[in-house]
């Protein structure tokens, strides 16, 4: 008579049986005519479905693993460039646990939903562009859904912590303390690539193979941007860390050598800036009290620089071996405040602030529609496998060369402004909060790294479409936005109660 009475998890246990028996009996038949894509996009549901249930931490570490290790090692040495549609599939199954969580925590008085963070509103506003974009061009189903893919995934795990914010802090403090170990895969890889792929290369285009453990083509490049950000960012880490005796100085030095290398061997030219700007936004509040102390850091900031300018000239071919620093500098960044790099260069290939440019010049105020709410979703991706818009036919370059210049032809201006917004009010938070929490709580640390990190974002915006395409960046800034929103949630819960630590 047991057998017979009515029990939830019994149910719950048939239904996952159910799910899972249905999914691979398509996975078997999609197999069977050999299209690989077409597995990973299945697979990817399965799994997307089967969070509905996971706990959230194995989620998040899952994907952490995913996005980190899987799909870079996938794609760059077996060419399996379908994998990055796994992490999609995931993120958008993820939406539909929101109303689910959304209940558990009306259930529970313990984590009643409290206002949102100020960040949430630019972030409603870009999903709200994004329909009114899709709307306003009438863009086509495929259209939208390549769109989709290069932007709405990943929020949905934003919105997940934010309403099991009382859960979520423990999580991501763990993710934080062990990101030390995504700078360690690196340095074998980076190695490897120098060493061994490198050579296989072009000279001119050798440079471009040192991407670590964040994928890309072997013999066309990939996301070393993504790649140095992530490290640069890990030393910001564990120098907000030292400087609050929360880790040792041989853990910093430890640190800085990986870092330092994997910057020597990918040779990407932006941590020229982003290292200097690390420096003097985690030493701020003493440089702008000490003008003694904000002369030295002024002098570490342009002493990085230098080195790593001559390095680079020495170590790599794309920068020339001039005599002197301007001429060093001008052969790191010219090219890219060449509005005219393609044309002087014979290429099809936009340059970064060309990409802008060439928006600009081709948009006519008499159609400010487009200006201002852009082309829809997915109108840039000249690249995707799924489907070309009418845009990227009508020119046959690669319009979303920069985040910049694809959410422009996307989404216009109210895109872009929207976007930007979204890391700069998630950065004027993190300080925000970093001000009124102790010092020396590793809270304190993470929110004043994630701070910074936001901002470094800003400027990966102009720089590179890989805050945009690479699963892994997608994955930081939402773990990022989600511990600034998580801790002002905890904050203002815990105001009547006294000082949150």
């Amino acid at each position: 008579m047991a057998s017979l009475v009515y029990s939830t998890k019994s149910y719950k246990d048939y239904g996952l049986l159910m799910a899972f028996i249905f999914f691979s009996a398509i996975v078997g038949l999609v197999a069977a005519f050999g299209n690989i894509k077409g597995d990973l996009i299945i697979v990817g549901m399965a799994f997307g479905c089967t969070v509905l249930f996971l706990p959230l931490r194995f989620v998040y570490w899952g994907m952490a693993i995913i996005c980190f290790m899987v799909i870079g090692q996938l794609e760059y040495f077996a060419g399996i460039t379908a994998i990055n549609w796994l992490p999609t599939a995931i993120g958008f199954g993820f939406y539909f646990r929101i109303p689910l969580e959304y209940l558990k925590s009306l259930r529970d008085r313990n984590s009643l939903p409290q206002h949102s963070p100020s960040f949430v509103i630019p972030v409603y506003l870009f999903l709200a562009m994004f329909v009114v974009s899709s709307l306003y061009n009438m863009s086509p189903a495929m259209q939208i859904l390549v769109g989709s893919k290069t932007y709405l995934p990943y929020f949905s795990f934003l919105f997940i912590f934010l309403i099991s914010y009382t859960k979520a802090k423990d999580l991501l403090d763990r993710l934080w303390k062990n990101f030390y170990w995504i700078a360690i895969i690196q340095v074998p890889l980076l190695l490897y690539q120098y060493f061994i792929i490198a050579p296989m290369r072009m000279s001119g285009l050798a440079d471009d193979a040192m991407n670590g453990s964040f994928g890309g083509d072997p013999m066309n490049g990939g996301p070393s941007g993504a790649m140095a950000y992530t490290m640069v960012l890990i030393f910001a880490l564990y120098l907000a860390m030292w400087k609050k005796k929360q880790t040792s100085t041989a853990s910093l030095v430890l640190v800085s050598i990986v870092v330092a290398l994997a910057i020597l061997l990918a040779e990407v030219k932006v941590v020229i800036v982003f290292i200097p700007l690390i420096m003097f936004l985690v030493y701020r509040k003493e440089s702008i009290r000490n003008p003694a102390f904000f002369l030295f850091i002024l002098i570490l900031m342009f002493g990085f620089a230098a080195v790593t300018l001559i390095a680079y000239s020495y170590v790599h071919t794309t920068i020339g071996r001039s005599h002197d620093l301007a001429g060093m500098f001008n052969d790191a960044f010219g090219y890219i405040l060449d509005p005219k790099y393609s044309q002087q260069q014979g290429k099809v290939e936009l340059g970064r602030l060309e990409s802008i440019t060439f928006w600009w010049n081709e948009n006519d105020f008499d159609d400010i529609g487009h200006i201002l709410m852009g082309y829809g979703p997915g109108a840039s991706n000249g690249l995707s496998t799924v489907y070309i818009s009418d845009l990227s036919r009508r020119y046959p370059l690669n319009l979303s060369r920069t985040v910049a210049s694809q959410t422009l032809w996307d989404m216009g201006l109210l895109g872009i402004l929207s976007y930007v917004a979204i890391l700069l009010t998630g950065a004027w938070r993190a300080f925000a909060l970093f001000k009124v929490l102790p010092e020396t709580s590793f809270t304190s640390t993470i929110l004043n790294v994630s701070g910074i990190g936001l901002l470094l974002m800003v400027i990966m915006v102009p720089y590179s479409n890989e805050l945009s395409y690479v699963p892994a960046m997608q994955y930081m800034l939402m773990t990022m936005l989600a511990y600034i929103g998580v801790i002002d949630m905890l904050v203002r819960k815990n105001k009547k109660k006294g000082a949150f630590t």
